[in-house]
């Protein structure tokens, strides 16, 4: 399992940003682009069958997290949302 913070990616600029619903007069933003907090889980199974002989399982993404980056704030500013879903690789392996 991996858990990650909020952060900041880039440093922006200052610009002068227009009135939005919840701001009631237009104000200086600094454009900075931030990544939402994120958590991760992978998995990985290994069983010997044999002395030659073993299985395998990789699984990541398991919980299939969003991953967002937005300017200044989520809620107004998003910047990109990506969902890539859940992989699983299964596998048998022999050696000599």
């Amino acid at each position: 399992y991996r858990w990650g913070s909020p952060s900041i990616s880039s440093y922006g600029d200052l610009r002068l940003v227009p009135a939005i619903p919840d701001f009631p007069i237009s104000r200086l933003v600094y454009f900075d682009q931030y990544r939402d907090a994120a958590n991760d889980l992978s998995l990985t199974l290994r069983y010997r069958l044999t002395s030659n002989f073993r299985l395998w399982a990789d699984a990541t993404n398991v919980l299939n997290h969003r991953s967002i980056s937005y300017y200044y704030d989520q809620t107004y500013y998003p910047y990109i949302q990506s969902l890539n879903g859940r992989t699983v690789s299964l596998g048998v392996r022999y050696s000599f």
